[in-house]
């Protein structure tokens, strides 16, 4: 509903605040649809040291609701035209909103009263409204809401929500990415997490959130590899299109935490959008009255994001924006002294949920898992261990309870060959620094020289090669490089096995060097 021109407008929206902070100022919405009534009501509420938005009617209080993410309160009138303050009660139960609502009424009524309480509002005032007890009832309804929202968090915390306790760490520079995490925790800024498939980047977003100030709140995930590019910009923001969830999960998160997973596969214009929402709240689009959802964004990346700022896949604005607080996960074959601590772990509790007791591993499973670079990181860990309970018959599982390593080790030369390798480097600051550094290495390796630039880019004829030249030539050295197992070359191209295979395909490139498979 269109504002009138009788001076009690809402004005430009403040910059965007936390309304999970009790602080003494408030926005309380003041729905009236007399004049004189919301303006006397706006001037009780200002007296009271809280900022009053006016709203004349039912329909542009809805609105309001829809679209100012740090509503605290809400005054509302019960007898209006068109949509009067039942109606508005029903809405917001419809909706699913948590709003409070006290209720406003020239003639009250024990019905009245109790039909507006079951349709969830939490207070009743008569008018003239008395400013005491207009003062001891917004009081009382924004201290039980402060209230329910700490009860919440705990009953989240104590029913095992994840938080940073559940990632732990016995070696010091994964324990110094802890103590990192636990900051970003409480800042309550966006945090970028960046590591390879598998270092449980999604475990370490949600142990943010239930460790943050807006555990017990909603904490929703948004993963960018299962939608279409298309699609990305209204799962993220909402549409109006018929089918379509209206709000999007940035609004749907409102007061708590929303993971981006991917955050480089999302298109342009999306990520403009997102941008504009970091830095000033508003995720509107332009033009368009401004939507303050109160959410954290926690981002997701297996590739580095400075890489692609620079090379204009993702915009510069707002690689700015989510690397305030940037963490980087090592892999696990960058932190060895993680593997046997993790799979002792996952032992015991597996068997525990199985009523089984496990006392860890026998010294020749420690020297297995030891021998394997784990190029699925932490996920892979953990799928073997379970397959290993699953089979296994002792208390201490066994190589043999780990058939899928023994093949992949090819016996015990393999195993003895891996365990004597030089010490690998510590862990990058960035993930592209390790798979450049491996492709590099490799090649000085393989032909005792850096590898020439002219001669990789540019033909016999002169012409420069395509991509597609460069890529397919790529894949056939790290085949060759890795005897054609398919983890390791996926890993030191950073990219996912079943992009790897599709490229084998694409390229015709012969599928015989498939040697781990299965």
């Amino acid at each position: 509903m269109t504002q009138n021109g009788t001076g009690d407008s809402p004005g430009p929206i403040p910059t965007i605040h936390d309304p999970l902070q009790q602080s003494s100022m408030a926005r309380i919405l003041v729905v009236d649809d007399d004049h004189a009534q919301r303006l006397h009501l706006s001037a009780l509420v200002a007296a009271l040291g809280h900022e009053a938005i006016p709203a004349q009617g039912g329909d542009e209080a809805l609105a309001l609701i829809a679209q100012d993410g740090d509503l605290a309160l809400m005054l509302l009138d019960l007898v209006m035209p068109e949509r009067d303050g039942m109606a508005v009660l029903d809405a917001l139960s419809r909706h699913g909103a948590s709003l409070p609502v006290i209720v406003l009424s020239g003639h009250p009524s024990r019905d009245v009263i109790a039909t507006a309480r079951q349709r969830g509002a939490i207070d009743y005032l008569a008018k003239p409204v008395v400013p005491e007890r207009l003062e001891m009832s917004i009081d009382t309804a924004l201290a039980h809401a402060a209230l329910r929202r700490q009860l919440e968090a705990e009953r989240h915390r104590s029913g095992g929500e994840c938080d940073l306790s559940r990632v732990e760490s016995v070696d010091p520079a994964m324990r110094r990415v802890i103590a990192q995490l636990g900051k970003a925790a409480r800042s309550g800024l966006p945090v970028l997490l960046e590591g390879e498939a598998g270092t449980g980047k999604s475990l370490v977003a949600r142990a943010l959130h239930g460790q943050s100030d807006r555990a017990g709140r909603q904490c929703l995930a948004l993963s960018l590899t299962t939608i279409a590019p298309e699609r990305m910009e209204d799962a993220l923001f909402g549409s109006t299109a018929a089918g379509s969830d209206a709000r999007g999960l940035l609004r749907a998160a409102h007061g708590g935490t929303l993971i981006i997973e991917d955050i480089a596969r999302l298109p342009l214009a999306a990520q403009a959008r997102l941008a504009t929402y970091l830095a000033t709240g508003n995720a509107a689009p332009a033009g368009q009255r401004p939507d303050r959802p109160n959410t954290r964004i926690i981002a997701t990346t297996r590739r580095r994001l400075l890489n692609l700022a620079r090379l204009g896949t993702l915009r510069e604005d707002l690689y700015n924006r989510l690397n305030l607080m940037p963490v980087y996960l090592p892999p696990l074959r960058q932190r060895p002294g993680d593997i046997l601590a993790l799979a002792e772990t996952a032992a015991r509790r597996i068997g525990a949920e199985e009523g089984r007791i496990l006392r860890g591993l026998t010294a020749d499973a420690e020297a297995l898992l030891m021998a394997h670079d784990w190029p699925g990181n932490v996920a892979e860990l953990l799928r073997h261990v379970a397959r290993a309970v699953a089979i296994s018959e002792g208390e201490r599982l066994r190589p043999a309870d780990f058939p899928a390593l023994l093949r992949l080790l090819r016996g015990p030369a393999a195993a003895a060959q891996h365990l004597s390798e030089a010490a690998r480097p510590s862990a990058p600051v960035h993930i592209d620094a390790a798979i450049l550094s491996s492709i590099e290495t490799a090649e000085i390796s393989a032909t005792g020289t850096a590898p020439a630039m002219s001669d990789r880019f540019i033909g016999a004829d002169g012409t420069l090669a395509s991509l597609a030249q460069i890529e397919r030539e790529l894949i056939v050295f790290a085949l060759e490089r890795h005897a054609g197992h398919m983890s390791k070359v996926a890993r030191t191209l950073g990219i996912g096995r079943s992009t790897l295979y599709r490229k084998l395909r694409d390229y015709g490139i012969d599928g015989g060097w498939a040697a781990d498979a299965a």
